[in-house]
């Protein structure tokens, strides 16, 4: 394919914005930022982001070891978290000089899947701190993406690993109608099926429809464990539908969220949601909620670690980044987490080309027709392996961030608010789930189930119980009865003492009933979990003990009418239990 035709479309001015640098040869990346020139509220973070952005810039382009000779500068696109701005944008990019060498962008996956697949026509490497669509793994259509952030797709392993440990077999999945969230749909009905376990119940809707619906159908349905698949703000509105409907970790529900979700996602512009939830009740949906993160985590222990951008630690950045955020009047927005993200990717452009360089090639006489050279860059950026600072970056065979599966909870801070990045486990190579905290501290309401669990009513519960109990009275006064009348003509013949065990037994049975009424309705999990073994006890030895001795009675009855010799003989009370070798009148 000719990549001339693709130039021939109508080009619109699109905000750009290029740093400006003094002395040596200049580099530029075409960086795709959404928000930087609007103030649109879903991408809302713009100012946040271009701040990280030219502070990892300046610390880059003073380090010595990195690009001598050259010095990096950047051409700033607005693609608004959109396919069209996106590929409008990279045209421009192409057409403008000066010759861009590398894209590092964009942060929505529908903005980055057209650049991906555009830039190999034009040699064109791109890294994306951002984009998580599990879409852009195809190394067939996006020959030249790389990403510094780890594949939606990996949720499905934490998914997996989590029903394989408490053997779930089936799950509910709320699907918005959308790339990203079908592709993962997609790959997680693969990975059931291959680990044979039932399909997900899915509850599908188009992007702007009233979620309502799907959230009363999956209160009617018996998924217990149910994966958020949707964008933060559906995924909100659903939070606060499913609390008024009683869907909440209480009542024995797991719900599992995206890990790229922005700090305090549920908080929607004019309130809590549609549907007005307080704080108390967002709080009492979201707390032992569970967000799946695969990728290295920079824990609180590891803040001061020394990383391989400038030496400097996780806190020192972070204090670096607030204080220039001060600087020049701006506030720090809920995005603000991602930040490290484009800085890990920004430097990982910076050691991708500096190991380039180091094999002889003059950067700076890139064109859009080195081939060469292109893949000389994408190779070495994707052999890269540094410490950044969201941890160990490096890159798998698809071009996606390594990792390992961690599982964080939502839990409240005892002030009326919520707290996230608790970690409570993870999965290590080995495949099994480790969990950091006690069962008991993450599921404080029990291990949730995979089903709705269906009880005995309190009501019937009590019925049976009175006859159960009426039953055992009855067969005391038997008992008492056989025991005090045993010698006397008419009740001797008949075994007392075999009758005192058919009636032990009886009581057994009649206890049986009651263990079998106790459930999780009314009493606890833990408890109801013990008395399922003692039910199955209990019934086994009131069997033994009943239809064991009528079996002893039986034979008895048989062996002296069957025996041709029959003897007169007087025995005495054991001989009834013993079994004499003599018939026995």
């Amino acid at each position: 394919m000719h990549r001339e035709w693709l130039l021939i479309v109508l080009l619109s001015a699109a905000g750009c914005r290029n740093t400006e640098a003094k002395g040596s040869k200049q580099l530029t990346l075409a960086v795709f930022m959404s928000g930087v020139f609007t103030n649109q509220s879903e991408i809302a973070g713009g100012q946040t982001f271009l701040t990280g952005l030219d502070l990892t810039l300046e610390l880059l382009n003073n380090d010595s070891r990195l690009l001598p000779g050259y010095f990096l500068n950047t051409s700033i696109v607005d693609p608004r978290c959109g396919g069209t701005d996106a590929t409008r944008g990279l045209f421009e990019q192409i057409i403008q000089p000066p010759t861009k060498i590398m894209i590092v962008g964009a942060d929505c996956s529908v903005s980055s899947a057209p650049i991906a697949t555009l830039a190999p026509y034009w040699n064109l490497v791109q890294i994306s701190p951002l984009s998580t669509s599990p879409q852009l793994e195809d190394n067939a259509t996006y020959p030249t993406f790389l990403r510094t952030v780890a594949s939606d797709s990996n949720i499905i392993m934490g998914i997996t690993s989590l029903m394989l440990h408490f053997g779930w077999s089936r799950m509910a999945v709320l699907v918005q109608q959308e790339a990203i969230f079908t592709t993962v749909l997609s790959r997680l009905r693969d990975t059931l099926e291959t680990l044979k376990l039932k399909p997900a119940l899915e509850f599908t809707f188009a992007t702007g429809e009233n979620t309502e619906s799907i959230v009363h159908s999956l209160s009617q349905s018996s998924g217990r464990i149910v994966f958020v698949n949707t964008y933060p703000t559906h995924a909100a509105e659903i939070l606060c539908q499913s609390y008024h409907l009683g869907l909440t970790p209480r009542n024995g529900y797991l719900w599992i969220y995206f890990a790229w979700y922005p700090s305090g996602w549920w908080v929607l512009p004019g309130g809590y949601s549609p549907l007005s939830c307080s704080a108390a009740e967002i709080q009492d949906m979201l707390q032992y909620s569970i967000y799946i993160n695969y990728q290295p985590y920079v824990p609180t222990s590891e803040l001061n670690l020394a990383t391989d951008i400038q030496g400097l630690t996780r806190a020192q950045f972070d204090q670096m980044f607030q204080e220039r955020l001060t600087k020049i009047h701006a506030t720090g927005t809920s995005l603000q987490d991602q930040v490290p993200y484009i800085v890990d990717a920004i430097w990982a452009a910076g050691l991708g080309l500096n190991a380039t360089l180091g094999q002889n090639f003059a950067l700076d006489n890139f064109t859009y027709d080195s081939n060469n050279t292109s893949a000389l860059i994408y190779q070495n950026t994707k052999n890269l392996r540094f410490r950044g600072m969201t941890g160990i970056v490096s890159f798998d065979a698809n071009g996606g961030r390594t990792g390992m599966v961690r599982y964080f909870q939502y839990r409240s801070n005892g002030t009326g608010s919520i707290t996230e990045g608790h970690l409570i486990g993870v999965v290590p190579s080995s495949g099994s789930v480790l969990f950091e905290d006690e069962l008991s501290d993450i599921f404080p309401y029990g291990v949730p189930i995979d089903k709705e669990e269906l009880y005995i009513s309190h009501a019937l519960f009590a019925v049976y119980t009175v006859i159960s109990s009426l039953g055992i009275l009855f067969a005391v006064g038997i008992l008492i009865f056989n025991l005090v009348f045993a010698k006397t003509r008419v009740v001797k013949p008949s075994s007392p003492y075999l009758n005192v065990i058919i009636i032990v037994g009886a009581i057994l049975f009649y206890i049986d009933v009651i263990l079998f009424g106790v459930d999780g309705g009314i009493t606890s999990s833990a408890i109801a979990s013990s008395l399922c073994m003692a039910r199955i006890w209990v019934a086994s030895l009131a069997f033994t003990l009943v239809f064991g001795t009528v079996f002893v009675k039986t034979w008895r009855v048989y062996y002296i009418f069957s025996n041709a010799r029959k003897q007169r003989k007087t025995y005495k009370k054991v001989d009834a239990i013993s079994l004499p070798s003599e018939s026995v009148v």
